[in-house]
């Protein structure tokens, strides 16, 4: 077995399980062992073994993912940095393909099926008026943002509803909606939140992806509304597991950022229910006591 060490922080923790939930879904004979993790700071040290035949099967999608690989063997590091070159190359290719399609003039037709089929970042490209657009669609594609934002959450939603291996894909999709910078911009509020809690609904779906709730809590970069969400039904699922807690579900609790959650809680606390926020306050003392006895 081939050990391999990383070091991940925030979501990125989500999407190591995710990438190797998604190999063993690929391959039935891939297994992980020895799986630790450990704090450093306010990261999380990740280590692992794999069979050598799926050692750089699984560098090669932490390079693509830009996972953090702290083994510094040679040959290691050689062949990730040529994997993060070869990303690099695809993307600069992918670049300079859009910027000959932006020549091209998008026609209302073809607007409104964008929407429909909730192409919501094509869409979005849409409503940025720039030299030589057309002004009309660039009205028209601000109105269907809105719609293809939400056609995009339904889509993701309704996958993972009806494939459990698309769930670990369908979280991830879903909160880079809830973060999307240019989304903020936009004034997107309501449709990033339908992405976060669509998000956490997700997790709720499957008992495999309950301690991803805790990577939407520490989440900065949504809505806190969602963080706090989050939260609250992590604690539902502690408070009704105290007695039965899983290594998986004790791991995720040590990661909680209590300082975080506590900041985003006073922002939102007006808007909750006196149950939320019982349910709040049972999480962050149960998470203080634990570090404390400690």
């Amino acid at each position: 077995m081939k050990e391999i060490t990383a070091i991940v922080q925030g979501k990125e923790l989500a999407i190591v399980k995710s990438l190797l939930k998604v190999t063993k879904e690929r391959h039935s004979d891939f297994v992980v062992k020895k799986f630790r993790t450990g704090t450093v700071g306010d990261k999380t040290l990740i280590t692992f073994r794999v069979d050598p035949r799926f050692f750089k099967v699984i560098l090669e999608k932490f390079a693509y993912n830009d996972i953090t690989i702290m083994n510094r063997e040679k040959e290691v590091t050689d062949f990730v940095e040529e994997r993060k070159e070869h990303k690099k190359t695809k993307l600069r290719s992918k670049g300079w393909a859009d910027i000959q399609t932006q020549k091209s003039n998008i026609s209302a037709e073809m607007l409104e099926r964008l929407a429909l089929d909730g192409e919501f970042e094509r869409v979005l490209k849409e409503t940025h008026s720039a030299l030589g657009s057309d002004i009309e669609i660039v009205k028209k594609a601000k109105v269907l943002l809105s719609e293809s934002i939400c056609t995009a959450i339904d889509n993701i939603f309704n996958e993972a509803e009806s494939n459990k291996s698309k769930a670990a894909e369908s979280i991830d999709k879903l909160l880079r909606i809830a973060s999307n910078s240019e989304l903020k911009n936009s004034q997107k509020i309501k449709e990033r939140i339908k992405a976060g809690k669509a998000a956490i609904k997700v997790c709720l779906m499957y008992d495999d992806f309950q301690s991803d709730l805790v990577q939407i809590a520490n989440h900065n970069k949504i809505n806190n509304e969602v963080s706090i969400k989050a939260v609250i039904k992590f604690s539902e699922i502690i408070k009704g597991k105290k007695k039965d807690l899983s290594d998986e579900l004790l791991d995720s609790l040590k990661l909680l950022n209590t300082r975080w959650v506590r900041i985003a809680f006073d922002s939102v606390q007006s808007k909750l229910k006196k149950k939320e926020i019982t349910s709040f306050n049972y999480l962050i003392n149960f998470v203080d006591s634990m570090r404390e006895a400690a």
